[in-house]
Formats: C-alpha cells, structure tokens, sequence
C-alpha cells in the first residue's frame, strides 16, 4: 500500500502474508487437473487455505476464491492446489488493506449489492452467490467523475446462499433483500449510541411506522 497521510488510520495483514508459503509442487504430478490431493497435500492445503480465510478480516478482494476454494475442502483436487498457490501469489503481488478517514458531513449510510447465480444446462445442478458492502459515505470533495466521496466500510460479506434459488433473478432478489436488513442493524445501531434514552420499544415502533430517519452528521464526525 502506499504511504498514507498521518491523520489516516489503515488495518491490513501485510506482515501475515510474508509468513505464509506456497504448496510445493516439485515432487507433485500436476498433469491432471482432476487428480485427487494426496493426503499429505490435502493436510498441507486446508492449512494454507485456513491462513487465506484468516486474511478475511482486512482482504475483502479476495473473498468470492476463498470462498470458492472452501467449497471443495472435501475433495480438493489438483486444480484446487494450482488456484490456491495463485490466490496467495495474488496477495503477495498486491498489497491492500482498510482504510479509515475522518469523513465530511453529510454523511451517507450505503448499501452495494451483487449476486451471481449459474446453472447448468438441464438445470440439476446450480450455484448461487451473494455479496454486499456497508460503506459510510462522506462528502469530501475529489477527483473522481463519480459522485460522492471517502468511505468507511463497516461490513462486507461474500459467501453462498443458504436457501436454494434458481435463478437470477432470485439471487439478486434475495440479496437486495439480505443487504438491507444488515444496513438496518447498523442504521438501529447508530440510532441507539445517538439517542441512548431511546428505548428498543420506541425503537421498534419507529422502525414500523416509518418514521426512523436519522442524521449521522453529528454524531460521526
């Protein structure tokens, strides 16, 4: 990562990826992809891949192949050991972290959701994912052509639909769906350290009737 101002605070990993190592493949046939892991290997990849799911906590750019890899934990195959080496060699190559900035007022609380579903031709077989960010937004002014400003993330997530979806559709349904209702625990979250004499009934009857609106200005700054 590059040098960041002083009033700057960042949270990374970087000197947890300099401790970890790739699988050694030298005395591994690597001709088949579809080659089982021996046991040995197998060992040696769930290990690699639990220091990867570690990273996690500051490395949201690499979630969908953690994810993915942690899917085939039960029967990881040649392939699986060829896409985990390059993941690590991935984090090893870019250096990125979180960020934290005092943000200008007004601020935003912001959702950022994406799902993706595939399936196969006759439909026996499918795979839904979902994904989404809970950013707060500030209004710094910047050069970017896109509106808005610096952000703080609160949360992201990436991981695989628990219920069954077959389509779409469906996928981004569920979570838009999923999306909101986190951003509502953080908005009653920064509702109830604003206004701490207010108590979870009033908050319950607020959030029912609508009339749950909130500045963050203040509070945040």
């Amino acid at each position: 990562m590059n040098k960041i101002p002083s009033h700057w605070k960042s949270s990374h990993q970087r000197h947890y990826v300099k401790e970890l190592h790739a699988i050694d493949t030298a005395l591994i046939n690597m001709d088949d992809d579809d080659t089982p892991l021996s046991e040995a290997v197998r060992q040696v990849f769930w290990s690699l891949l639990g220091a990867l799911a570690w990273l996690l906590q500051t490395r949201a750019d690499i979630a969908p192949f953690v994810g993915f890899l942690q899917r085939n934990t039960h029967d990881p195959r040649i392939r699986h050991l060829r896409q985990i080496n390059r993941v690590l060699a991935y984090c090893k190559r870019v250096s990125t972290g979180i960020r934290f900035k005092k943000l200008q007022p007004p601020l935003r609380l912001v959702c950022v959701a994406y799902a993706a579903y595939q399936a196969n031709q006759d439909l026996t077989e499918c795979i839904a994912l979902k994904g989404f960010l809970i950013l707060l937004v500030g209004s710094d002014a910047t050069d970017s052509k896109f509106p808005g400003g610096h952000c703080v993330c609160f949360d992201y997530i990436s991981r695989k639909f628990a219920t069954i979806t077959r389509s779409s559709f469906a996928a981004e349904l569920r979570n838009a769906l999923e999306a909101i209702q986190a951003a509502v625990y953080y908005n009653t979250f920064i509702k109830e350290n604003q206004s701490p004499h207010i108590d979870a009934q009033r908050l319950v009857h607020l959030q029912e009737t609508g009339l749950f609106i909130h500045r963050i200005d203040r509070s945040w700054r």
